[in-house]
């Protein structure tokens, strides 16, 4: 008896090893993190190898159910296979809930379009899906698909509780429907009452005489015509008001989807009380804004200075651990600005804070500026604006240099009013409602965003510039320019795991041979902070500082970006083929 406990904790601890030793992992990366559209990503590794799916909602900011599915789905403990995850594509606009802020990220995967922050997320999201063996898409539509016409809530024009795919078969070897009504009955067999059950609805968007063209433009379009990789939306229906009950169905149906695509995992049981505390409002409770000053409840009139910051939210909210909401802190000055990702100290004495979670108000506060106008010495006006987050006077007539991908935002002129127009000529901040105004929005400087009329481009030159002119009515019109100069990469510093260094010219599609083991990598030599810069190897984000590993007689890309821009800025391979 004692020799057969003796052999079975020793197979019970070769077991819990083995597990230990190939145990998957979750990982975060946020993209464009020092923008106004951060893009966190959680990847998750499977114990054993399967295909990877990728899951993204918040594409559009007003469908919040997606954006909770997929951020509960977060918590999945995957035995096989592996998941890319987007909660939340779309964060401005996620935070002011709304479908779009300049155009409709879902309708800017038909080509490489280069005019606003929705097409630099379009540039990663095509970058994520490349690496995917499948896609799913969660949504949240009105009413209630049916193939037929029932009433007005039901029927072929609405999309609601359906599982959409653009095709039933693609090229004769995508076969989506059949995917779809695999998992139809396991997801309906569940789903009280029946008229909430899902239906198939094939777009049929490839075919000439398809009624939504519109869908030609999509990304799950994009997924299956581009990479040829099944890929499907579930929407559920906006006219459910049973929160947690549509929730509880886009789960149920996310699952056994991934189920039928062969991704095996387990995900926390969650009660029907625990999802319906997370939609409770008052369970929002003791929300308060830090500065670094001090701390105020809503209502309280919030005092700043020119040494403020605005730090952040504090909050109780028994949801925040499973749904982790999205916050911003906006100026009624500056609609468009979440002051958490900018730091900019109200100057106008009768501005308002207001606190938004997931698109939802939750608080407001009065602002008081404490400082005694200052005296302008200058004849002229003087510019204020944020460069890559520092805050910066610019007078009428200089020149100030940036670089390609810097983040410049107009905050308006030094002791000037509320209704100073400040107009970057050739950049349209707002397409529907182009009035010259470009104060308070985030710009990213890429070429290909300006109109290029009115650029001054140096002849075979990657050096050009632009002007900002002030056009307030019934005030003196000066301007100033920006010259920008590109962003280069001089060399990579890399560390051993004996603590050795090197130094390695980074010369573009170059190969540099090493020997095997672990490396780090330490810095990166070039023109700006190396927050600017964004390392992948081999497809995957690397932190600065972070370990990557180099195989024998194996090769390894290490690829650049711009981490504001998301442009490649050059690529060389790591090989350790001539170290055998």
């Amino acid at each position: 008896m004692k020799a057969f406990i003796s052999l079975f904790i020793a197979l019970l601890s070769i077991l819990i090893l083995a597990n230990y030793l190939y145990a998957g992992e979750t990982k975060t990366y946020t993209f464009f993190s020092q923008t106004q559209h951060p893009l966190k990503v959680y990847y998750l590794q499977g114990d054993e190898p399967g295909p990877t799916v990728m899951i993204q909602a918040g594409i559009q900011g007003d469908e919040t159910t997606g954006f909770y599915t997929a951020q509960l789905l977060t918590n999945a403990d995957l035995q096989k296979g592996n998941l890319i995850i987007v909660p939340r594509a779309n964060i401005p606009a996620i935070l002011k809930g709304k479908r779009l802020i300049n155009v409709d990220l879902n309708r800017r995967f038909d080509q490489r379009y280069s005019r606003f922050y929705e097409d630099i997320l379009a540039r990663a999201i095509r970058f994520l899906i490349k690496q995917s063996d499948a896609f799913i898409h969660l949504h949240e539509g009105s009413g209630f698909y049916h193939p037929k016409y029932i009433n007005s809530l039901r029927n072929p024009d609405r999309w609601g509780q359906s599982f959409i795919i653009d095709s039933a078969v693609y090229k004769d070897e995508v076969h989506l429907a059949k995917h779809v009504r695999k998992t139809l009955p396991r997801v309906n067999s569940k789903i009280v009452p029946a008229q909430y059950r899902f239906e198939l609805f094939n777009t049929k968007t490839a075919s000439p005489d398809t009624e939504h063209p519109e869908q030609r433009k999509s990304l799950t379009y994009y997924a299956l015509n581009t990479l040829e990789i099944p890929a499907m939306a579930i929407e559920v229906s906006k006219n459910i008001t049973n929160k947690p009950l549509k929730l509880r169905h886009q789960l149920m149906a996310t699952q056994k989807l991934l189920k039928q695509l062969e991704v095996d995992f387990s995900l926390p049981s969650y009660s029907k009380k625990e999802l319906s505390n997370m939609f409770d409002k008052k369970k929002a409770l003791n929300t308060r804004l830090q500065t670094n000053k001090s701390s105020y409840p809503p209502g309280k009139t919030v005092e700043v200075s020119n040494t403020s910051k605005i730090m952040g939210i504090s909050s109780q909210n028994a949801s925040s651990s499973k749904f982790s909401p999205e916050s911003g802190v906006f100026l009624d000055e500056f609609p468009k600005l979440n002051l958490l990702a900018c730091d900019y100290v109200p100057r106008n004495p009768s501005s308002k804070l207001t606190f938004s979670s997931d698109g939802k108000i939750k608080a407001k506060w009065p602002v008081e500026n404490t400082n005694q106008k200052a005296i302008n010495f200058f004849q002229d006006p003087v510019f204020l604006l944020s460069l890559n987050g520092e805050l910066k006077f610019v007078s009428a007539g200089e020149e100030i240099i940036a670089r390609q991908g810097d983040r410049l935002i107009l905050l308006g002129i030094y002791n000037g009013g509320e209704e100073e127009i400040l107009n970057l000529k050739g950049y349209v901040s707002n397409p529907r409602n182009n009035r010259g105004q470009d104060k308070g929005h985030e710009i990213i400087l890429n070429r290909k965003f300006f109109i290029s009329r009115y650029l001054d481009l140096k002849s075979d030159s990657d050096i050009w510039k632009f002007n900002v002119v002030r056009e307030t009515a019934d005030k003196k019109r000066v301007k100033f320019s920006v010259k920008v100069l590109p962003r280069k990469i001089r060399g990579i510093k890399l560390s051993t795991s004996d603590d050795r260094s090197i130094l390695l010219p980074f010369e573009n599609e170059q190969t540099y041979h090493l020997p095997k083991g672990e490396y780090q990598l330490e810095d990166i030599l070039g023109t700006g902070k190396n927050s600017l810069f964004l390392p992948m190897v081999d497809g995957a984000p690397l932190h600065m500082g972070e370990n990557f590993s180099l195989s024998r007689n194996r090769s390894k890309n290490l690829d650049i970006y711009n981490a504001n821009s998301f442009q490649k800025l050059g690529e060389v391979v790591l090989s350790s083929n001539k170290y055998n």
